[in-house]
């Protein structure tokens, strides 16, 4: 408990600080739908800030940053929750699960093609603080 309650003091302090964090992810993990999951190994740097999370992606086929402005925070027992919008005004939701560490972000979208929530999990693997 006393470390997700320092989380979730770091998190709550990045509305007002200057401050940023940074996740590496090597495999992202695709739920298109119900019964089938998907994994491609990219390079992702995912940057939470007091106004904005930003993913850039690196792979074979180039570079891509996505930016997404948060409107909300919500501290739940063992995860944050980020209310989100993309640069196109899609809703866009973040879970950072907490337990003993950071492993995942969880990222809940509606595809463009489908119209079906789709849930992205970027699987990590190191984090670094900018204060």
């Amino acid at each position: 408990m006393k470390g997700y309650l320092i989380i979730l003091l770091f998190f709550s302090s990045l509305s007002t600080a200057s401050g940023q964090i940074s996740f590496t992810s090597p495999v992202t993990q695709y739920w298109p739908n119900l019964f089938t999951t998907d994994f491609k190994e990219i390079d992702r740097s995912i940057w939470i800030g007091n106004e904005e999370i930003s993913i850039i992606s690196e792979s074979l086929q180039g570079k891509e940053v996505e930016v997404y402005k948060i409107h909300s925070l919500e501290n739940e027992e063992q995860k944050i929750i980020f209310h989100c919008t993309s640069r196109s005004g899609s809703p866009v939701t973040f879970v950072v699960p907490y337990r003993d560490s950071f492993s995942t972000i969880d990222l809940y979208r509606i595809s463009v093609k489908t119209g079906e929530e789709v849930q992205i999990r970027f699987h990590l693997d190191g984090v670094r603080d900018f204060r």
